[in-house]
Order: C-alpha cells, then structure tokens, then sequence
C-alpha cells in the first residue's frame, strides 16, 4: 500500500509542473507572435517611407519637367539616347494600353521619354 501512494504522491507532483511548463511555452509562443506582429508593422512602416521619399506626392506636374520625366522612367542624372530608350520600352511594356494600361499613363511615360531626349538633342522619333 506504501509504494501505491508514493506513487500517487510522485504524480500529483509532476502533474502541476507539466500544466505550468504548458502554460510557460504556450505564454512565451503567444509573446513571440506578438512580437514579430509588432516588428513586421515597424518594418512596413519604414519600408513604407523609404519608398515614399522617392517619390512625391500629389500625382502628376501640371507642366511635366526633367526630375519628373527622370522619376517616370526610372532613371537618374546623365543619361545616352539608348538607356531613355531601355527604360521607356520597359515600362511600357508593363502599361501599355493595348494590354489593358491606361492611356494617360502611357502618355505620361511617352512625354517623359520626349522630354529627356530633348535634354540630350535628339530629337524624338515623329512617324508623321
């Protein structure tokens, strides 16, 4: 009878350390997806601002000029007719109207490339 209770003993001590070890991974998973959940929107967030420092606000100029044209195409200080060229293929690739892109905004990418190859003294291809 003595060796059934101490066993009885020995469970009943056991039992209550394994709830509370249950309840401390169960406590420190909830922690940690807390935590990230946190970090990932402090991340958005600052992802968020990198990406709107690059551009402004507010749409398009009324009179579109060469930092704009610049920041359509993607491309940055001096540049030679082919690159103008490169970047202005390949996003109109992305938006051309005929694939289901906007008309404005394939205007707006054509008046960019116009307007940078003016910068430079080519003249833009007229098939008129």
């Amino acid at each position: 009878v003595s060796t059934q209770s101490t066993g009885r003993k020995k469970t009943r001590m056991v039992l209550p350390i394994i709830v509370a070890v249950c309840f401390g991974v169960a406590a420190a998973a909830m922690a940690g997806k807390g935590f990230l959940r946190v970090a990932g929107q402090i991340h958005a967030k600052s992802a968020a601002s990198r990406v709107s420092a690059l551009h402004r606000k507010g749409g398009f100029l009324p009179v579109m000029d060469k930092s704009e044209a610049e920041l359509i195409l993607n491309i940055k200080g001096q540049v030679q007719k082919e690159e103008i060229k490169a970047a202005h293929r390949q996003i109109m690739v992305l938006n051309h109207p005929d694939s289901g892109g906007s008309d404005y905004l394939a205007s707006k990418i054509n008046q960019a490339k116009d307007l940078l190859l003016n910068e430079i003294g080519e003249a833009p291809h007229n098939p008129f």
